[in-house]
C-alpha cells in the first residue's frame, strides 16, 4: 500500500524552496512588509510637504528662466510668485464657497483673486456672521504669513443663489 515512501508528489510544497533565506524562513509577514512600505511612503510625503513649506520662507532665492517658465504653465502659482501685496482698499466681488464652523473659516471665490493668487480666498468664520454659502459678498484682501490671499473687509450684496 502507500506508506508514505514513494515518488508521490508532497501536494503545495513542490516550490516551497526555490529561494533558500538565510534562516530558513523569512522573518517578516507580508502585513509586517506593508505596513513598512506605508510608513515609509507617509514619511516620503511628509518629507515633500515640509520641503513645500519651508521653500515658502525662502524669499530671497532667485528662480532660474527654466523654474520660472515651469511655473507659469503649470497653473499652480508658488506662494513666493504671487506674494504681491494687494492694495489694501481694493474691493473684489465673489462667493462665498465654504464656510466650516468647526474650525472657524471658509473660502471665498473670485475670478480676479484666484488669478492673481492661484487660489480660492481664506476668510476667517468671524468675518462671516450672517451671511451663508453661496451669498454674494465684496471683499478686500490682504496676505497671510504664508503670502496667501486672506479676506478682510466682508460685505454680503446677495442672499445665496441656487
Amino acid at each position: 500500500g502507500k506508506g508514505g515512501k514513494g515518488k508521490g508528489k508532497a501536494k503545495g510544497q513542490q516550490n516551497a524552496a526555490a529561494y533558500q533565506y538565510p534562516y530558513g524562513y523569512y522573518p517578516y509577514s507580508q502585513e509586517q512588509v506593508q505596513n513598512a512600505w506605508a510608513m515609509h511612503l507617509q514619511y516620503y510625503q511628509q518629507a515633500l510637504q515640509a520641503q513645500a513649506y519651508y521653500s515658502g520662507f525662502t524669499g530671497g532665492v532667485i528662480p532660474s528662466e527654466a523654474a520660472i517658465s515651469a511655473a507659469a504653465s503649470s497653473k499652480k502659482e508658488s506662494a513666493a510668485a504671487a506674494a504681491v501685496a494687494p492694495a489694501s482698499d481694493k474691493e473684489y466681488t465673489g462667493q462665498v464657497k465654504s464656510i466650516s464652523n468647526k474650525n472657524g473659516y471658509g473660502f471665498i471665490t473670485c475670478s480676479e483673486t484666484k488669478a492673481a493668487y492661484g487660489r480660492d480666498v481664506f476668510v476667517d468664520a468671524a468675518l462671516l456672521p450672517d451671511i451663508e454659502v453661496k451669498s454674494k459678498v465684496t471683499f478686500t484682501v490682504e496676505l497671510s504669513e504664508k503670502g496667501h490671499p486672506r479676506a478682510s473687509k466682508v460685505t454680503k450684496i446677495a442672499d445665496a443663489e441656487d
